[in-house]
Order: C-alpha cells, then sequence, then structure tokens
C-alpha cells in the first residue's frame, strides 16, 4: 500500500519512510551509520530501512563512489562522477535521480551540451571523453559493451578508474532500480526535469 502525502492528495510512494524511531535499538545501529556518512537520512535511504543492515552496505558502498572520507577514486572526480550517473538515470529513466542530478552536474562543471545530450539522447558536440564515458554506461547496462569502447575508458582512467567507473555505473543502476520500484517524492519545489523515454 503507498504511503500518502500528510494533505491527503494522491498516493505518492509505493514504500514508507523509515525513521531512527521506528526501528529496534540493534536496527538504530545501522541508522547511524547512513547518518554518520551521508549527514541525513531521507528518501531513497529512508525507505531501504526496511531492511536497515542493507541499507547500511548500500550506503556506505555509495559513500566510497561519491569520495566520502578521502576516497581517492576516480569516481570522486565530480564532473566524471555526475556525467556517469546522468547517463545510467537517462538509461534507466529514473525521473528522481535525473532531476537530482541535473543541477549537481552542472554545479560540478559538466557542460550545458553534455547534460542536454545525454537527455535527448546525442551527442552532438561532445568532447571524445564525455562521449567514451556515455557510451561505457549505455553499453555496460545494455550488455552490449564493446572492445573499442573498454580499450579506450582504460586507456583514459586506467584498470582501477574502469573497475570504478564500472561498480560507479552498477551502483547508480541499483539506486534508479530502487527508485522507481518505490516511488518516493521528489524533494520539496523540485519539478521533474527529465522527458518521457
Amino acid at each position: 500500500m503507498r504511503a500518502a502525502r500528510p494533505d491527503k492528495e494522491a498516493p505518492v510512494t509505493r514504500v514508507p519512510y523509515l525513521a531512527r524511531e521506528d526501528l529496534d535499538p540493534a536496527e538504530q545501529q545501522a541508522f547511524d551509520r547512513i547518518l554518520g556518512g551521508r549527514g541525513e537520512v531521507h528518501s531513497i535511504y529512508a525507505q531501504l530501512l526496511h531492511s536497515p543492515e542493507l541499507a547500511a552496505r548500500v550506503s556506505e558502498t555509495g559513500d566510497y563512489l561519491l569520495g566520502r572520507g578521502g576516497s581517492n577514486s576516480v569516481t570522486a572526480n565530480l564532473v566524471t562522477r555526475e556525467t556517469v550517473v546522468l547517463a545510467v538515470a537517462r538509461e534507466t529513466n529514473c525521473q528522481y535521480e535525473w532531476t537530482i542530478h541535473e543541477d549537481k552536474a552542472r554545479e560540478a562543471g559538466v557542460r550545458d551540451v553534455v547534460v542536454e545530450g545525454i537527455k535527448v539522447r546525442s551527442k552532438r558536440g561532445l568532447l571524445p571523453q564525455e562521449s567514451i564515458l556515455i557510451d561505457f554506461a549505455k553499453q555496460t547496462m545494455h550488455g552490449k559493451l564493446n572492445d573499442p569502447t573498454f580499450d579506450a575508458l582504460e586507456h583514459l582512467y586506467g584498470r582501477r578508474g574502469t573497475v570504478e567507473i564500472t561498480i560507479l555505473i552498477g551502483f547508480t543502476a541499483l539506486i534508479c532500480y530502487c527508485l522507481t520500484a518505490f516511488s518516493p517524492e521528489l524533494p520539496e519545489g523540485m519539478s521533474p526535469l527529465l522527458p518521457d523515454a
């Protein structure tokens, strides 16, 4: 059963949000781990708390990929990370992830032509490195990764970077699939930014 908004509008989210007080003392430790890594527990993580330990482990993977705690991961590079996140959000048509990350990507330094190109599925005006990231994400997600794309990414980012970017693709897809399934509300004041498929 979907949880309705307090103002009794049509139901929005399929999985209710949980707060720390909704969990038993042992489960609250998982909540505290998420809070410690992210500084807040809301949206998808408040929904994942229906399985607290799994929620904490998902959060910890995200924290590493996002470069929290001084990670030297290639995904700590904001332009690289946000380009990949947008590519995955577009391939999964995940409205929530796209809407949250479109402005973040621009603020991180992702060029407008890249953001709009991913959105409308056009490569016009993209630099080779931008195209390679987007192609790698798209081909990986569709099970059609070719050797030239893999080799080009590995040439740019090295083996470790290729592994980390691949994990970022998988992690972002995981979050997108959960967002699609659980249907959380967009933050107040935000309107959907991703066009229909």
